[in-house]
């Protein structure tokens, strides 16, 4: 089994299931010295339209929320395919909290090619992350989240 922290439209549960038909959600976790970008510009077939893609960058002091999952590993080659795995995103092993303790050893991913702005998400894509969240993380990280893409949906940069 492995751990997997979702951070973007991962958290969705059920966009999750289309990739990943068994897992368990085990709740609210967080990364820290990190926070949400939107670095990559995404033509997904899986996506209605283009979107800015979530990612993490190096941020000292500032957090992520996500979802910490449980999954087999008989599941992971479907998870790269969907992050498009090694090329898009790369796998990282970090370390979060959750339920007040550190946990070592959590997978999730990151762009590989960063571009310096962000990149403003299609509302398909936003709505994804937003609802995945809505029950588990924190309201102000999730209304600080939500103010975020509302500002890159009006001065986010589109190629």
């Amino acid at each position: 089994m492995t751990l997997y922290f979702a951070y973007g439209s991962c958290m969705h549960e059920q966009d999750f299931r289309d990739t990943v038909p068994f897992f368990e959600r085990l709740g609210r976790a967080i990364l820290y010295d990190r926070s949400l970008a939107f670095t990559h510009w995404s033509t997904s077939p899986r996506r209605k339209e283009p979107t800015g893609a979530a990612d993490i960058v190096f941020d000292p002091g500032q957090i992520v929320e996500g979802i910490l999952y449980r999954i087999d590993e008989k599941y992971l080659s479907r998870l790269r395919r969907r992050e498009g795995y090694p090329l898009v995103y790369q796998e990282e092993t970090i370390t979060v909290e959750f339920n007040g303790k550190m946990v070592e050893g959590v997978l999730t991913y990151s762009v590989v090619d960063k571009s310096e702005r962000e990149f403003a998400p299609s509302e398909e894509y936003a709505t994804l992350i937003l609802e995945g969240g809505r029950t588990e993380l924190d309201g102000a990280y999730l209304q600080r989240l939500q103010e975020h893409i509302k500002w890159l949906q009006v001065v986010g940069f589109r190629p």
